[in-house]
């Protein structure tokens, strides 16, 4: 049976897409392989389980984690660039005794040609890129932020890994969406397939007429999904005489922003926020609303977004990153500005036939983002193989 050892530095339940995608690798490849895990601290399988969708057993991956020292030494949420780093260097004192080598930490390079999963390239960092560094968002910016300081990181940390860009660049790179492959292209000037990530597509039907006429925005209450813009463009379009509401469903991100929301949620009487809602409830909220709605700029992917999707809700969302894939570039779901965003919904609140040709589009568009299809192409991918 061949040996397949999988790098991802963050396995915590709540570590978003990367820990999604790389539990679902797992299972993927757990019957025809014999499958590894190198990880930075040990992983809790049944919380993974609970938040990632997936049935995996303890015998399923074989887990190597590092040093506690290291663990005790080094934040878990901070210094991200550097646990990778220290792992990429573990890494390559293993890989003799592995096939198939597959990291998930974006640019990685194992010592030899493996396959390498980018969610957002590293080194496209708007921190520290000039050519995109107009598009830095102020809550990802800390006062030690310095683009001298930071540049000096990457590199100390590129040093420390033993990273070589040419050996990264002849990896199998796969990407999680055809934008993330853009950027690729243009930072590193590499070939890329796009792998959507695996959503959970497991929601009953619901009939569109019993739907109430309202939002939901699922995803982590955190600053860069723009949740007050959300509320901003809802009020807008109550204004216009629309009669919608809105969930804030979700997991709590820093405390500030999370009471901040709450301050905001208190002084508007149609907004309810519901944090760390079991699968259940959560599938209740989402497929008795009709609407959803993301703000976040630049994002990759959303496997929160594309869930959204199989629980048909008519989704909007900006018209950057990986989102406008999820709904198929349909140009009345995309929005450039709040301004956009009110007429576009607002239209499309008042035209009930309208709305039944956007679901029906929406529905035949899901297929393409599922935990059954990822899991398809991870097979045939790592079947053939070549390092």
């Amino acid at each position: 049976m061949k040996r397949v050892l999988l790098v991802r530095s963050d396995m915590d339940s709540h570590a978003g897409a990367g820990a999604a995608v790389t539990a679902w690798m797992i299972e993927a490849l757990r019957d025809a392989y014999d499958v590894s895990l190198l990880t930075w601290a040990p992983v809790a399988i049944g919380a993974l389980n609970d938040y990632c969708g997936t049935s995996l057993r303890p015998g399923d991956v074989k887990l190597h984690q590092m040093p506690a020292w290291m663990q005790r030494g080094i934040a878990p949420q901070r210094f991200l660039l550097l646990r990778q780093s220290l792992l990429m260097r573990r890494c390559r004192r293993m890989v003799d005794e592995y096939d198939v080598v597959i990291g998930i930490d974006n640019e990685m390079d194992f010592g030899r040609r493996g396959i390498q999963y980018i969610h957002y390239p590293s080194s496209h960092d708007p921190r520290i890129n000039a050519s995109v560094a107009s598009s830095v968002e102020p809550f990802n910016v800390r006062w030690y932020h310095f683009p001298i300081l930071l540049r000096s990181y990457f590199r100390v940390c590129r040093a420390l890994a033993g990273f070589s860009p040419a050996r990264m660049r002849t990896n199998l790179t796969l990407v999680s969406s055809d934008w993330t492959g853009r950027l690729m292209h243009e930072v590193h000037g590499v070939d890329t397939v796009t792998v959507y990530p695996p959503v959970l597509a497991d929601f009953p039907r619901v009939p569109w007429e019993p739907r109430e006429n309202g939002f939901v925005c699922i995803g982590r209450i955190a600053p860069e999904k723009r949740i007050e813009d959300i509320v901003e463009i809802l009020s807008a379009v109550r204004a216009e005489g629309a009669d919608v509401h809105l969930h804030l469903v979700g997991t709590p991100g820093p405390a500030e922003y999370v009471e901040r929301i709450r301050r905001l949620q208190k002084t508007h009487e149609w907004v309810s926020l519901e944090l760390d809602l079991p699968r259940a409830a959560l599938a209740q909220v989402l497929t008795t609303h009709r609407y959803a709605i993301h703000a976040m700029r630049r994002e990759p992917f959303g496997i929160a977004v594309a869930t959204l999707l199989h629980a048909g809700c008519l989704l909007f969302v900006p018209d950057d990153g990986g989102l406008v894939e999820i709904v198929g570039h349909n140009r009345e779901l995309v929005y450039h500005s709040a301004a956009d965003a009110v007429a576009k919904i607002v239209a499309v609140v008042r035209d009930p036939a309208r709305q039944h040709a956007l679901a029906r589009s929406l529905e035949a568009h899901a297929p393409t983002f599922s935990a059954q299809r990822f899991m398809e192409q991870m097979r045939a991918i790592v079947g053939t193989f070549g390092g």
